[in-house]
């Protein structure tokens, strides 16, 4: 009803009662309510809260990102002049979430084609060729839409396959040997 203080009040004051038992859905609707309420801060906070809960729910990185002043829709490209702040913001989650690789995803949905793209989806891709990640290819399929990309993914995902062949290694500066199966 468009009364975002009073909300936010009820919510805030209601934590511990009986009546709202499901906390992942409060702390979502404070998320929207602060951001509402033009409380960014509060937003990324709750937002940050509930990442620790679930990492791989991008919502919360969007929700994130637009507190942040960045709006971004499914396959958009990051604007030039909010590149290195989306970067930023994305980075903190890259080193405070380290075990979760939705953000890297996210990264490289929204970077632009070219070298800075194409080092980053190696990096997020590494860890799931040497796991065996059946489905990391139709993970992507956004990407295959986006110009550029994929002629980098298929050039890339060919020279790791060369490279295995040849010195068992996905890249050649790796002093890690990889399991054949990789």
């Amino acid at each position: 009803m468009g009364e975002n203080k009073k909300a936010i009040k009820f919510l805030t004051k209601r934590k511990n009662d009986l009546m709202i038992v499901d906390d992942v859905r409060k702390n979502e609707m404070l998320a929207r309510l602060y951001a509402a309420n033009n409380q960014q801060k509060k937003a990324v906070e709750t937002l940050e809260s509930l990442l620790r809960l679930n990492s791989s729910n991008s919502e919360y990185y969007h929700g994130i990102l637009r507190a942040e002043g960045i709006v971004l829709q499914k396959g958009d490209i990051v604007k030039a002049d909010q590149r290195e702040q989306f970067l930023e913001i994305m980075g903190k989650y890259v080193q405070v979430l380290p075990k979760s690789s939705h953000h890297t995803k996210i990264i490289v949905t929204h970077l632009e084609a070219g070298e800075d793209f194409k080092q980053r989806f190696y990096e997020h891709v590494k860890p799931q060729l040497i796991k065996g990640v059946p489905s990391m290819i139709n993970d992507f399929r956004i990407l295959y839409k986006q110009e550029g990309k994929a002629k980098i993914i298929g050039d890339l995902l060919l020279e790791l396959c060369d490279n295995m062949e040849k010195e068992m290694v996905l890249k050649l500066d790796d002093k890690e040997e990889q399991d054949p199966t990789v």
